[in-house]
Formats: structure tokens, C-alpha cells, sequence
């Protein structure tokens, strides 16, 4: 869809006035341009564990947050392992973080019965 301008600012369009949010995911990889921010409305720009990586080892993601952050959206970002990325992305105003250094990936059935108490 990425690659029909036209049909995709419909659907993105239609999604909004039905309040549905949008988050542009995996930023900072395959289609994710810069120029895509200012095309389309989003909600929340994910970055990518890539763009995390690569940005934190070079001590500068601090301008790439405020670019987001200037268009209105979210930042969330992924991949984060870290206590020290952690604090440094929370340091720079990063609204989301998740990875894990919060948690490995765990089931529904995990969720359901550690969050709410319900054992099958």
C-alpha cells in the first residue's frame, strides 16, 4: 500500500475519522523514511531495535526524538535491553519504551494468569 500515495492517505484518512490510531512501526528500517512523518498522520513512531542500537552506541538520538516529537507523534522504542539505555532514552523525553529489559515475550495464557489471576 506504501507505494499508492493515493489509496493510502484514504485508508489512513478513514481510520482516523473512525478514531482508530495509527502507529508507524519498525522505524529507522525498510520503508520507514523520514519522508513518510510528514505524508501521513500517525499516533506513534516505534523505532526499530536497530535504529535504538545503532543511535545509543553513537551517544546521539536525541535529535531523531525531538524530529518526531516536533511532528506531534509519540516515540516509542523498541529493542531496549538495558538498564542504561533505559534511563538514557527515559533522560531524553522517549514517551514508550519497551524490550527486554522489562521482559522477554510471554504467552496470553502467561499475561491471563499472572495480570489477572485466571487459570485454565
Amino acid at each position: 500500500m506504501i507505494s499508492d500515495n493515493a489509496q493510502l492517505k484514504k485508508l489512513l484518512g478513514n481510520f482516523y475519522k473512525d478514531k482508530i490510531r495509527l502507529a508507524f512501526d519498525d522505524f529507522g528500517s525498510g520503508y520507514s523514511s523520514i519522508n513518510n512523518l510528514t505524508k501521513y498522520k500517525f499516533t506513534c513512531v516505534k523505532f526499530d531495535k536497530g535504529i535504538i542500537d545503532t543511535m545509543l552506541a553513537r551517544g546521539d538520538i536525541s535529535n531523531l526524538i525531538d524530529l518526531v516529537h516536533s511532528y506531534g507523534y509519540i516515540v516509542l522504542a523498541e529493542g531496549v535491553e538495558t538498564e542504561k539505555q533505559m534511563q538514557y532514552l527515559k533522560d531524553l523525553k522517549c514517551d514508550y519504551i519497551q524490550g527486554y529489559y522489562f521482559s522477554k515475550p510471554v504467552s496470553k495464557e502467561e499475561i491471563v494468569t499472572k495480570y489477572i489471576g485466571v487459570k485454565k
